[in-house]
């Protein structure tokens, strides 16, 4: 009686690496066991496993965010590949806010691993593998997981298809260059624009990240990209002056620093 399908996925996987199979993809989709109020539950669950070695082979070329040199940083673009992997898979259900945190399992890396929240609810878990657990099992190579909670994601319901029009008027795009200690993640920067209310915002994106060189140890810089538009008229400059520096103040309110 299983309480996860980690264990099984775990084993799949090292099941094709032993036999020379290093580009692997696999899902299960089942039941696990839990207790819940004193009563037994089987809540249905999906779980998706990959190598390294298919997680690399999926990384678009020339959109590397994290442009920092060694081993650190291609282990988190290969991280961010499979995280996107779970977003679009989730981006099929209903829900007002998808957001991230690192409150996931012993057996993910601290690192390179995260929880989705639907709507504040919780519907998976995801990661690298830790170190500890790979030697264990005497993996190959390092390898990813997903365990995706189907309950919650069939409680929300597919999302409804909408057509927009092709707006009428220019969007236009403003970067804005940061210094960031580790302990800043892009979701707090995003909550905190986003959390501005501006009407003419579209999209609020990372573009690139970089460590060492001039950058002090333990910060890293960041470049980020507002996009904005407005569906009545052709923006002015004041107004996205404006709306920059709102932005700028809300980035330095987290304890950033600009770059210029």
């Amino acid at each position: 009686m299983r309480t996860s399908m980690a264990p099984g996925m775990l084993d799949m996987l090292a099941w094709n690496l032993n036999r020379d199979s290093e580009n692997v993809r696999l899902f299960e989709m089942g039941r696990v066991y839990e207790m819940r109020g004193g009563e037994r539950v089987e809540p249905a669950r999906l779980c998706l496993g990959a190598t390294l070695a298919a997680v690399k082979g999926s990384l678009p070329v020339g959109r590397t965010l994290d442009v920092s040199k060694g081993e650190q940083a291609a282990a988190a673009e290969a991280f961010r590949s499979f995280k996107g992997d779970v977003e679009n898979l989730l981006a099929a259900f209903a829900c007002r806010e998808l957001s991230f945190d690192r409150e996931t399992a012993e057996y993910f890396h601290p690192g390179r691993s995260a929880r989705a929240l639907m709507d504040g609810a919780v519907v998976a878990q995801f990661g690298q593998i830790v170190e500890s657990v790979k030697a264990e099992r005497k993996l190959r190579q390092d390898v990813f997981l997903a365990e995706i909670d189907l309950e919650r994601l069939h409680a929300l319901g597919l999302r409804t298809v909408r057509f927009v029009p092709l707006r009428k008027y220019p969007a236009v795009e403003r970067d804005f260059s940061f210094v960031f200690g580790d302990d800043v993640e892009f979701e707090a920067m995003r909550r905190a624009v986003m959390g501005l209310g501006l009407g003419a915002l579209r999209s609020f994106i990372p573009v690139e990240i970089f460590r060492g060189g001039a950058i002090e140890a333990g910060k890293y810089s960041i470049l980020l990209r507002a996009m904005l538009q407005s569906d009545e008229e052709t923006l002015r400059d004041e107004q996205i002056a404006v709306w920059s520096s709102r932005i700028v103040a809300a980035l330095k309110g987290l304890g950033g620093v600009q770059r210029v």
